[in-house]
């Protein structure tokens, strides 16, 4: 027997969505100067440009396409600078200062790059958002700075435009390690928690917030070696290269010339520890979702009933989120593009661009469960014009139907 009625409610802040990071949580970093950013929360710092004018564009926007999570993303672009002070944003985080990164079991995040004015021939090209952390030495209190760069040294591997790509850094990829003359500035994760080292287990590198400020000052003159960003915080996506010429990298200014670009899910997981520095077990994940505030709560009710409301309001298409449940139909199937369920209350086309669900049979019983929102589709056969777009399509969301 066929449930009657599909469960619809919006995914915010529980289990895989974790923390919703929104327009209303955006903190100023406040006046360039020897303090930090704010000590928790997510901050937003930019510099403008050299032309009057050039500043950087920022905000919450719906899309592009489908992000990783929710509806959203946060757009970051830059215009074209080549020379000092460059176009720079920084959106960052001193949530997880004090950690040892070699407790960090999981840190990636996403980004989508639009268009980039350097790409094609020379050095460096231009980079997505970048991650940036910021730790003590392990022991001596004097700032470090790492930057995790997805297109490799030159911005010339990994490049796909026009797509999400998932960074996975503690998984290879290329970390340097800037403000310093050293020959051993690059690596990968591991080199990075071990770049400094300390005989003492509890001395070792821990995220540390540096001041608001930029990279062209270098370390703080107040005899505590902060170092600066524009976020004053331990970690941050930006979009900048740290000055316009540089002796390691040349033409540094192309790295972030004219970015189009947009982030989504942050995800950071650590093992605890307690006053003492002893590991409790527990291992803490979050996962940062940057969305624009417009998604809302819809009540459980019916397929029925979803498609009555759609027909009162249309702007249900665009903010609000759903899990539906329900039996996934052996008509109305097409491998990579669309499914069909029903609850008992009606069918609903499922649109799932490059899903991977096998098709079932007159005979089949799955049971489906869709992450995803409402909206239009006008079609000339099978179920009413509404569909769910997925937002994740993941075999692991179906379920065998009793």
């Amino acid at each position: 027997m066929l449930i009657g009625c599909v469960v619809l409610m919006l995914i915010l802040g529980s289990g895989t969505w974790a923390d919703m990071v929104g327009p209303d949580d955006l903190q100023s970093p406040g006046e360039p100067g020897n303090h930090t950013g704010p000590s928790t929360g997510w901050v937003l710092g930019t510099q403008a440009g050299q032309t009057i004018g050039d500043t950087p564009i920022t905000g919450f926007v719906i899309g592009p396409q489908m992000p990783p999570a929710g509806l959203a993303s946060f757009k970051m672009q830059t215009g074209y600078d080549d020379a000092d002070p460059l176009e720079k944003i920084y959106l960052g985080t001193n949530n997880h200062s004090d950690i040892m990164l070699k407790d960090i079991t999981e840190f990636k995040y996403f980004t989508f790059l639009l268009s980039r004015d350097y790409g094609a021939s020379g050095s460096p090209n231009g980079q997505p958002p970048m991650l940036e952390i910021t730790t003590n030495s392990a022991g001596s209190e004097q700032q470090r700075v790492f930057v995790y760069k997805p297109y490799g040294e030159y911005g010339n591997n990994n490049v796909a435009l026009s797509i999400w790509q998932e960074w996975d850094v503690m998984a290879g990829g290329r970390w340097e390690m800037l403000q310093t003359s050293s020959s051993n500035y690059y690596g990968d994760w591991n080199w990075v928690i071990n770049r400094y080292t300390n005989a003492d287990p509890l001395k070792a590198m821990r995220l540390r917030a540096p001041y608001v400020g930029d990279y062209g000052q270098g370390y703080s003159t107040d005899g505590t070696y902060h170092l600066y960003n524009e976020s004053g915080t331990s970690i941050a996506i930006k979009v900048g290269a740290g000055k316009a010429q540089d002796s390691r990298y040349g033409a540094w200014w192309r790295e972030s010339c004219g970015i189009h670009a947009y982030v989504d899910k942050l995800v950071i997981a650590y093992n605890e520890r307690d006053a003492q520095g002893n590991l409790t077990g527990n291992n803490i994940r979050t996962v940062y979702d940057f969305d624009d505030g417009t998604t809302q709560p819809v009540a459980a009710t019916c397929i029925r009933s979803v498609f009555n409301m759609l027909e009162r309001s249309s702007s249900v298409q665009n903010n609000r989120l759903f899990v539906l449940f329900g039996k996934m139909l052996p008509t109305d199937y097409q491998a990579g593009k669309y499914f069909t369920i029903d609850d008992g209350s009606g069918p609903i086309r499922v649109v799932a661009p490059g899903h991977e669900f096998p098709a079932p049979s007159e005979f089949d019983t799955w049971f489906m469960r869709v992450e995803g929102r409402l909206g239009w589709a006008k079609v000339s056969d099978g179920p009413p014009p509404v569909y769910v777009r997925c937002i994740n399509s993941r075999p692991d969301l179906i379920y065998r139907y009793e």
